[in-house]
């Protein structure tokens, strides 16, 4: 959209946000933000601004806002699961059980927030408590876990129908956070805004490695220098498990161009928008994008993600061992830029 210019600009906006393309000053009125360099506006609706640059490739923005309308009208005062219930019941091409899978691990946000922030703090990686950054916030599950520890949180997402659930699920619990709508590798935040960011299944729903790369480097880019980490959790490639998201065993180890046609034989779907990595691209990935520290693991899942106390026990010895790192479900990575 372009600026218009048929009234006086608004005061420049005092807050941390910035263009996502140019990074320059934004001005302000109650329906929008908008860049005088750039000669965009971005809009304000139901409390949330979208500065997205790119649609979500699942679904295109004006079908996105009408199916985030239609969740405003149709749900209010619902709790996350009851919002997350009516979502899936009005979207089309998802099967029953496979929207049952992804209730089921929205609903588990909670306890993934809490493993990880019992291992940041066992590390003593978290020096300011002021403010932190979700990215790929989604339903905002995570979101209470982390306002706990941290007093401004955001949560930013390239999907404004999840965001609207999100918002929903915050009023209904009383919880006071910051929604906006954005593509992941175009944040329009200041540099060194935060002092945490938080990333949980996120880079690899990026389209290749250009994305991933600007995902990382932005991602590091509004974490503080002077305190501030980049955290991200992401399926590990390599591990000898059933992919997360189709339920093949060992795809991941296929090379790149023999995993779309298998997922097409075996499960009737496009693999689209997926690129998983392995632990060596990611350290790859997070050098070139200029985290200066790195800290890779295993994750280091709480006992609560475990149906059994002994699998968990087990899971545990095995994380402790440094060849695990190439092979485990998932791996956590912690970076930092210099100061």
């Amino acid at each position: 959209m372009s600026f218009d210019t048929s009234f006086p600009p608004p005061p420049v906006a005092t807050d941390d946000y910035c263009c996502p393309t140019c990074h320059g000053l934004l001005a302000q009125d109650t329906a929008a933000y908008f860049c005088n360099n750039c000669r965009k506006t971005f809009p304000i609706d139901f409390g949330i601004p979208d500065f997205r640059l790119e649609d979500d490739p699942y679904i295109n923005i004006p079908d996105d806002r009408a199916k985030g309308a239609r969740i405003v009208r149709e749900c209010r005062d619902r709790s996350l699961a009851g919002l997350l219930q009516f979502y899936w019941s009005i979207t089309e091409n998802v099967e029953a059980n496979r929207a049952r899978q992804f209730v089921a691990t929205v609903l588990r946000g909670g306890l993934r927030a809490e493993s990880i922030v019992t291992w940041l703090q066992e590390r003593k990686a978290i020096a300011g408590r002021d403010s932190c950054l979700e990215i790929g916030c989604g339903a905002g599950e995570m979101l209470p876990v982390l306002k706990r520890v941290w007093k401004n949180v955001t949560g930013v997402d390239r999907a404004y129908r999840w965001l609207v659930i999100a918002k929903l699920a915050a009023e209904h619990e009383g919880l006071n956070v910051r929604l906006v709508c954005a593509n992941a590798e175009h944040l329009p935040f200041r540099s060194d805004s935060f002092d945490a960011v938080v990333a949980d299944n996120v880079i690899e729903h990026q389209n290749d490695h250009s994305d991933q790369l600007a995902f990382a480097r932005d991602a590091l880019r509004v974490s503080s220098r002077q305190k501030g980490f980049f955290f991200l959790s992401t399926p590990n490639r390599f591990a000898p498990l059933p992919d997360p998201h189709f339920n093949i065993p060992l795809l991941g180890m296929l090379p790149r161009g023999s995993a779309k046609p298998m997922v097409q034989l075996l499960r009737g779907k496009a693999y689209e928008f997926i690129r998983l990595l392995s632990s060596h691209e990611l350290k790859c990935i997070m050098d070139e994008a200029g985290a200066t520290t790195i800290t890779m693991v295993p994750a280091q899942f709480g006992r609560d993600l475990f149906a059994l106390k002994s699998t968990a026990s087990a899971y545990r010895a095995l994380a402790k061992q440094k060849t695990f790192l190439m092979v485990c479900p998932v791996i956590w990575a912690l970076a930092s830029k210099d100061a």
